[in-house]
């Protein structure tokens, strides 16, 4: 039984040598020459087979193609070695993972990975976040994932970057229109159009417009974005003026009960969680040849963004009150077991960066700096006098707020960077890189109305990297690198990093300890093989150590996980090896990809778990070096397909394998005690697998109608789970203690099924 439960995995890792790279013209024609930049100011390309680098690019025939709701679930179908981890249970709020680290929209959430929009980092500076509901993804022509820890790529490429790239009204000359809607009342709609204009000016404008009644209870979300961008190309010189707006409006559940994910895979657990964003971006691209060998380039920006957020949550000292009080009585049977919190932040940033190139016999060598000033506002309120309604800390029972902390913070980040790519002959490159980075942090932080107390930590680094790429054969191509990278613990972590005050993430803050940076280098060996004009193969191993990591420590009073402090935990290590390839006919297309992850700490420390966990009385649980980090599986395959059944119509299907987790507050897998001793399931989250479908019809040239089915087979799954307290075992708050011990999930989207047309014009 063991052989025969084996073989399917074994057949479907095989099929990935002879097939396809996802990420990599899954769908549509193969370009005969593709480059991409060596730094977000991509004055100097090099062709993507001869990057150092397993390097992903998405174009936009892919990005058409599957239809995807956001980006970052796009990615999670097609990129080797990306997953999502879906929290907030909404499409514009997923934790993207790649190769065990994180891009997020969630405040507090360690991120390791850097995003570019036309050579501008939009990750913002308080948290390091990214919005993905403000991306013009209607504009977007290209997506870019950069493997391993480059420092051209400046803070928080700890796995990677990622870097898309928008469209001109010289390359998008006419118009595209499209409009969908389907299952839990979304509709959405998106239109660009682009324009020639006389004497080398371009015009190209985009926007977005979403909204749904969402699958969970009370998830309806909405946004809206556009995108403008103005310019001119002549023989020497480009320069365009870009500007992006948009708001949005989402509703996230967080995580769910063992007992309501079982019988109620849609409900919430409490209510409200509400995040409202706006953003606007001005920014301005420049370069000049100063001749046919030499160039200059500039990238300078302002961003204004503002978030707020309001959630609904039970009352920390009513949770402690259950769990300790006499008898294990609850307060008055439910009376001010509830709290609302409430916050708000608001960013302003400058920057600039520029870059010199210029191409000396077989090298190309470049120089540049770096400057970003930010200013930010953070506060957060609380009000917890009243009771649940249900499951709802109703707004309207609230009669006022009570000031947790007001956080006003001031950070410059400023770089040096040069690098050299060198050819000395054909099929061999050498790529090399230095960048000295330097950031301060100053923050002035009020808690409780108390007078404001100041703070200010400086970090300064010198960050290498090397690579080379060598054709081996006419066929055979081989690559390796050694990068070094860092993320300086931002605002946020540095105004919670007290264990004995722990804040509740996103609220309170308070002057803390310094927190060390983090400091990651990454190793990366691989194999390109390309035996003809149809099939394509990858291979690369690839070992990521973070030194003096940072992490959010959970404290016991938090049933969903969001109290705690920010705290340096020692090394952590993500290694791996990663198998793709594509092959292609006229008619049909296959592409797979497989991920083996092995993601650890390295390093002696406590972890937060339910009370008396392993029956000695302690609310934590020992990590030792080799614990696996949760929420990461170890394994990860993928499989798309496409046929063209006529010219006109196309089918496809893509199929994802995520293999099982660690639950979080179990990470050792020997939690006992009286409260985890009732969490069933806690000792791993289960694989999982699904199955999309689409298909696409051209009415006639340039019109077209699509049906896209997510999870065909309605597959029950879970992409993240942690332990936790259940107040609310009978979808009301518990009067009567103790509560049970609880895996809480984070549920997948059920199946759903959405249809559109497509417009396109010259």
């Amino acid at each position: 039984m063991k052989k025969l439960g084996l073989a399917p995995l074994v057949l479907l890792i095989g099929s990935a040598w002879g097939l396809s790279v996802l990420a990599d013209d899954v769908v549509g024609v193969l370009p005969a020459v593709e480059v991409v930049g060596v730094s977000p100011v991509a004055s100097i390309n090099i062709p993507v087979n001869q990057y150092p680098g397993n390097i992903q690019v998405l174009r936009e025939n892919d990005i058409e193609s599957l239809k995807s709701s956001s980006f970052s679930e796009l990615l999670s179908r097609t990129a080797t070695s990306v997953n999502l981890n879906e929290i907030q249970g909404n499409p514009f709020q997923l934790d993207l993972n790649y190769r065990g680290q994180r891009l997020s929209s969630v405040l507090g959430a360690a991120q390791g990975i850097s995003a570019y929009l036309d050579g501008v980092r939009i990750n913002e500076a308080f948290g390091d976040v990214i919005s993905w509901d403000m991306l013009p993804e209607s504009a977007i022509s290209t997506i870019t994932l950069v493997p391993g820890s480059n420092p051209m790529y400046g803070m928080n490429t700890l796995a990677g970057a990622l870097v898309m790239t928008t469209k001109n009204g010289i390359t998008h000359e006419g118009g595209e229109f499209e409009v969908s809607g389907g299952s839990f009342g979304r509709i959405r709609t998106d239109v660009g159009m682009g324009k020639k204009l006389a004497d080398g000016y371009h015009l190209y404008v985009a926007a977005t417009g979403f909204r749904e009644d969402g699958w969970r209870e009370k998830s309806d979300s909405k946004l809206a974005n556009a995108f403008i961008k103005y310019g001119r190309e002549t023989e020497k010189t480009n320069w365009d003026f870009s500007f992006t707006t948009g708001a949005g409006d989402l509703k996230g559940n967080g995580l769910l009960p063992r007992d309501q994910y079982l019988t109620a895979y849609r409900n919430g657990y409490t209510f409200s969680d509400i995040t409202k964003t706006t953003a606007q971006q001005l920014a301005f691209n420049f370069a000049h040849k100063l001749s046919n060998e030499e160039k200059v380039s500039l990238v300078t920006w302002v961003r204004h963004a503002k978030r707020s957020g309001s959630t609904g949550d039970v009352n920390g000292a009513y949770l402690d009150n259950c769990l300790t009080g006499p008898a294990y009585l609850c307060s008055s049977g439910g009376v001010n077991s509830a709290v609302i919190n409430k916050n708000e932040a608001q960013y302003y940033t400058l920057g600039l960066t520029t870059q010199w190139d210029k191409k000396i016999e077989a090298h190309k060598v470049y120089a540049g700096a770096t400057l970003q000033y930010t200013k930010s506002r953070y506060q957060s309120w609380e009000s917890n006098d009243f009771d649940f309604v249900g499951k709802t800390a109703n707004l309207a029972d609230v009669t006022g707020y009570t000031p947790l902390s007001d956080h006003q913070g001031k950070t410059i980040q400023s770089a040096l960077f040069v690098g050299d790519v060198f050819t000395p002959q054909s099929g061999t490159l050498f790529n090399g890189g230095l960048r000295f980075d330097y950031t301060k942090v100053r923050n002035d932080l009020s808690n409780d109305g108390a007078a404001a107390e100041s703070e200010t930590f400086s970090y300064r680094k010198l960050n290498p990297s090397v690579g080379l790429s060598q054709q081996l054969t006419k066929s055979t191509g081989f690559f390796a690198n050694w990068s070094q990278g860092m993320r300086v613990p931002s605002a946020f972590e540095l105004g919670c990093a007290n264990d004995q005050v722990p804040c509740r993430v996103p609220t309170g803050l308070q002057s803390d300890p310094y927190l060390k940076p983090i400091i990651s280098q990454t190793t990366e060996i691989g194999f390109r093989l390309n035996p003809n004009d149809n099939t394509r193969v990858t291979l690369t191993g690839f070992y990521n150590l973070n030194k003096d990591d940072v992490a959010f420590i959970r404290a016991l009073s938090s049933p969903n996980g969001n109290a705690g402090y920010f705290s340096n935990i020692g090394e952590t290590l993500r290694r791996g090896v990663e198998l793709a390839g594509r092959y292609k006919r006229s008619t049909w297309e296959l592409g797979a990809s497989y991920t083996y992850l092995k993601a650890t700490y390295q390093s002696d420390f406590n972890l937060p778990s339910l009370q008396d966990a392993g029956g000695t009385g302690k609310d934590y649980v020992q990590v030792t070096p080799g614990t696996r980090i949760a929420g990461l599986p170890e394994h990860f395959f993928k499989l798309a397909g496409l046929y063209r059944v006529t010219p006109q119509w196309r089918v496809g299907a893509d199929i994802q394998i995520f293999g099982s987790q660690v639950v979080a507050g179990n990470e050792t897998k020997n939690a006992t005690g009286s409260y985890a001793d009732q969490a069933s399931g806690k000792d791993k989250l289960a694989g999982y697998g699904i199955l999309n479908f689409n298909t696409n019809y051209e009415i006639q040239r340039g019109l077209n109608t699509f049906i896209r089915v997510n999870n065909v087979f309605d597959k029950r799954y879970a992409s993240y789970a942690q332990l936790g307290y259940n107040m609310f075992p009978s979808n009301s708050v518990i009067t009567t203690g103790p509560p049970d011990g609880s895996v809480f999930y984070a549920p997948g989207a059920p199946r759903s099924i959405y249809a559109g047309v497509r417009y396109e014009w010259q």
